[in-house]
């Protein structure tokens, strides 16, 4: 069963989300792939938070690089 797009997922891991629908991949799924419960990397989505080791290795799940950027905000004018 693919990724359930109508789930309430907050920002952070929306590209997750949508890498997970592009790749018709279950939390189910990638939980197999993570070697991890349903219900732990569900957690993940409900809570919308977790380490960046955790986000590196559902990226790597799934197939995909992560690269990080660190861009500084614009000073108040």
């Amino acid at each position: 069963m693919p990724f359930n797009s109508t789930r309430k997922t907050g920002r952070r891991l929306r590209p997750v989300m949508i890498a997970m629908m592009d790749e018709n991949v279950s939390v189910a799924d990638l939980a197999d792939r993570l070697g991890l419960s349903r219900q732990s990397v569900n957690r993940w989505f409900q809570i919308d938070d977790l380490k960046f080791t955790n986000l590196e290795d559902m990226v790597d799940a799934l197939g995909y690089d992560l690269e990080w950027q660190m861009i500084k905000k614009e000073a108040a004018q």
